[in-house]
């Protein structure tokens, strides 16, 4: 195998042009296929130390003729390596090996390839292009990893709200990612008008959610109820703290030895 080629995707025949592609469905793809990467190559290389937000997967070339994007990246070998363990997850039709945002970036991709009428065409250019991964409006992706799910809580910032049947709210969570969660009906839409009177500030909601076992992703969640949660400056924060609990603290006539006591014992003193 070839290890010194560039990554090079392809969108159906010639009835498929740049002309005839609106820019806002161009990006969808290009952001699907480095999402699908950049998700493989934070899960294995952790000596990098770096987030998958971090990983850029840009767009070098967009070949004549018939849509063909080439692309590279600062982590050269290591998008290589992704590209070849999601090419071969896909021309096996196996995806139980990919992190769930590979998983997530790759039906992006058949929902272009759908919407297009087309084949999307993974491969490599060594001067000659040579097909490894085909996606067709058929492709079904299917895992059989486990998923977990349960109550929990989400913190982050409100980017939208709306829709019906069910409604949904965008977070841009703790860790940079933006998540879309279904909104609970009950009370005639009442979660959803309150996260109305929310937009554009920081949240915490509680709900029930479901989690990828393989990886910790979250897949889905559900707001059932919106909490009493505002950021305010950490000066603030500390002097509610300090209203709830430093009469406590008051009381100890040596707080630091305290501090070390629960630290050595592993529970507060009473």
């Amino acid at each position: 195998m070839n290890d010194n080629y560039t990554i090079e995707v392809r969108f159906g025949g010639s009835e498929l042009t740049p002309a005839k592609l609106r820019s806002a469905d161009l990006a969808y793809v290009i952001t699907a296929v480095e999402q699908m990467l950049a998700a493989i190559v934070a899960r294995d290389n952790p000596g990098l130390d770096i987030e998958e937000k971090q990983v850029t997967i840009g767009l070098s070339q967009i070949t004549r003729g018939s849509i063909g994007l080439q692309f590279v990246s600062q982590y050269e070998t290591q998008v290589r390596r992704a590209y070849d363990k999601a090419t071969s997850a896909i021309a096996a039709n196996n995806f139980d090996e990919l992190p769930y945002r590979s998983v997530d970036a790759l039906k992006k991709v058949i929902r272009f390839t759908r919407d297009h009428g087309t084949e999307t065409v993974f491969g490599r250019q060594t001067g000659r292009f040579t097909p490894v991964a085909t996606v067709t409006p058929s492709t079904e992706v299917q895992t059989s990893v486990r998923e977990i799910s349960g109550q929990s809580t989400l913190f982050g910032f409100l980017i939208s709200v709306g829709g019906d049947r069910p409604p949904a709210a965008t977070l841009r969570l703790l860790t940079g990612e933006t998540f879309r969660c279904n909104v609970n009906e009950k009370s005639g839409l009442a979660v959803a008008r309150e996260l109305g009177r929310r937009l554009y500030t920081d949240v915490a909601v509680r709900g029930v959610g479901r989690w990828n076992t393989q990886d910790g992703a979250l897949t889905f969640f559900r707001i059932d109820e919106l909490l009493g949660y505002e950021k305010v400056p950490i000066s603030q924060a500390m002097d509610n703290l300090y209203e709830a609990v430093g009469h406590d603290f008051d009381a100890l006539d040596d707080v630091d030895q305290f501090l070390e006591d629960v630290r050595d014992t592993g529970e507060a003193i009473r």
